[in-house]
């Protein structure tokens, strides 16, 4: 079999319009700004809403599986929807999909019929249908923007993302504080507002295919055929899952820790908010970062970085240690996150780009839940140093994957 084209000397935007000028940008950026936002707001509404309907912590953690649940399963579908038909019009029906399942909360709750089922049911629904709307913008992003703003664009989506994590859990805790329903009001109200953003996009966003259609089965495969015989993926797939994996068991050892020794809740809320501000700031610095360092020693020095800053973690006892180290953890692991993920985009054909983005969303999906696991389980049963411990072989192990291995340790400069 041939190897598939390395795409990273193929066209990617096709745009010139300059990134501040760039009106199908600002659209996207406002649409995906509002449903990270209210999907933020939702997560947390939707664990209050589900203990106050049953007062039990056992079903409040079940209603944030089964959204991970429903995430998992859409992932891959959501990349072959976004390479086989119109980006705008996938966008388009996932929000107003979404903006519905999620209406149907406070309308119940209205009609006094609102049950544990019905809100378990939704969460896992929306969980699905939201995994359809990152790999179309994400496409659609590669073909409204130009190529040599690639790596800007995506640094600011980034940041959106981190400004999303640090607004939406105070804005649902005010929000339910009026009433518990209110939240997954705005939420519906926020993806209404992102389709029409999506609607006014005038950019033809249709994926541009170089050869026939075949079987939803048959393109996936296709998708995954070229993710596992790219030179480059294959290692960088594997870079990604154990710093995933590590990154978790670090950041929830650190926050398990704490409140194992008795920290109360608003100063754990300042650990999730320093990490916030650390990716915020992280992300605005990558662009100036990796157009001058090559994106295989960009990769190798976070990895670095992180291990030195988890290094510290384990010896982190008071919470302003612990907050200033996640300020710190935060900052570092934006900058390969953007190298890695302009990279990806450069380097595959417009007409898989959702399918090698869904798949790459797919390995950092599960090997979160990895890490958070094993965090917990070896907290229970040994101690914190044994389980940061953990989390900093995983990240050595990436670092060595990224040293040894010739495809990610000679990845070039991200020349505009």
């Amino acid at each position: 079999m041939t190897r598939p084209p390395d795409a990273a000397s193929q066209p990617v935007g096709t745009s010139t319009v300059d990134l501040r000028r760039n009106r199908a940008y600002r659209l996207l950026m406002a649409g995906r700004t509002l449903t990270l936002t209210s999907a933020s707001m939702t997560g947390l509404a939707g664990v209050l809403l589900a203990y106050d309907l049953t007062h039990d912590p056992a079903a409040a953690s079940t209603i944030m599986g089964l959204s991970l649940i429903g995430m998992l399963v859409a992932t891959l579908p959501a990349g072959w929807l976004a390479d086989r038909f119109d980006r705008r019009t996938v966008m388009i029906t996932v929000a107003v999909g979404h903006a519905a399942l999620i209406a149907s909360i406070p309308v119940a709750a209205w009609l006094g019929i609102l049950t544990l089922t019905q809100l378990a049911m939704v969460t896992c629904a929306t969980g699905a249908v939201s995994m359809g709307y990152p790999p179309a913008e994400q496409a659609a992003l590669v073909q409204v923007v130009a190529t040599k703003d690639l790596d800007t664009a995506l640094a600011l989506n980034q940041a959106r993302s981190s400004a999303a994590s640090i607004t939406g859990p105070p804005l649902a805790g005010a929000l339910y504080s009026v009433a518990g329903t209110l939240p997954y009001v705005a939420d519906s109200i926020a993806n209404l507002i992102a389709a029409a953003c999506a609607a006014a996009i005038r950019d033809d966003l249709r994926p541009k295919v170089d050869r026939p259609r075949t079987s939803v089965v048959g393109e996936l495969m296709a998708g995954i055929r070229f993710f596992a015989t790219h030179r480059g993926l294959r290692p960088l797939s594997l870079v990604i899952a154990m710093s995933t994996v590590g990154f978790w068991i670090l950041y929830t050892g650190t926050v398990l820790g704490l409140q194992h020794r008795g920290a109360p809740p608003s100063q754990l809320a300042l650990l999730q908010a320093g990490f916030g501000v650390g990716s915020l700031l992280g992300a605005l610095a990558s662009r100036l970062i990796l157009r001058r360092l090559a994106l295989g020693h960009t990769i190798a020095l976070t990895l670095a970085g992180l291990l030195l800053v988890g290094s510290g973690l384990t010896l982190a006892t008071t919470t302003p240690a612990a907050v200033t180290l996640l300020t710190l953890f935060g900052a570092t692991f934006p900058v390969a996150n953007i190298g890695v993920l302009t990279w990806f985009v450069r380097s595959t054909p417009d007409g898989l780009v959702g399918r090698v983005t869904s798949a790459l969303g797919l390995i950092a999906l599960s090997a979160a839940p990895v890490g958070t696991l094993v965090a917990g389980h070896l907290l229970a049963y040994t101690n914190q140093t044994i389980a940061l411990t953990a989390g900093l072989a995983a990240l050595t192990a990436a670092l060595t994957v990224t040293l040894t291995h010739p495809a990610v340790r000679t990845l070039p400069r991200l020349a505009r």
